[in-house]
């Protein structure tokens, strides 16, 4: 489901008695081919991640708990709050991003389809097609 700028993509998930179990297949309908993989956690109460436009697609999870996720696309700016229910959200390169307000034990993974020593981060939203 396309939400103003950002595109929000639908996760397999399969449950039983045993739990929950959520499938992210790279040949399944990525809008990207990931090369990296990073997962945030443990962030302190009161304190946030990102601030910066990244310069890749990123594709972002949260695995457990929430997060307040802030972005700026050519659309204009954009809140919503991130939970395993709400599947993942698919950043195109230039997208301004903060994440805030996370829920303790939260636990967020993210797809990048640059490695980090290929990833340049900029203060503001950037029209990478320029």
């Amino acid at each position: 489901m396309a939400i103003r700028g950002l595109k929000f993509v639908n996760i397999q998930q399969h449950s039983d008695a045993r739990g929950n179990m959520r499938i992210v297949e790279v040949d399944g309908g990525l809008p990207f081919v990931p090369v990296r993989s990073f997962i945030i956690s443990d962030v302190p109460t009161g304190k946030t991640r990102a601030g910066h436009a990244v310069s890749c697609d990123e594709l972002l999870i949260v695995a457990q708990g929430s997060c307040l996720i802030t972005a700026r696309t050519a659309a204009g700016l954009e809140e919503h709050r991130l939970t395993p229910e709400t599947g993942a959200v698919h950043l195109g390169p230039g997208t301004w991003l903060m994440l805030s307000e996370f829920e303790p034990g939260t636990i967020l993974v993210t797809y990048a389809s640059e490695r980090y020593a290929e990833t340049r981060f900029f203060e503001d939203y950037v029209d990478m097609d320029r």
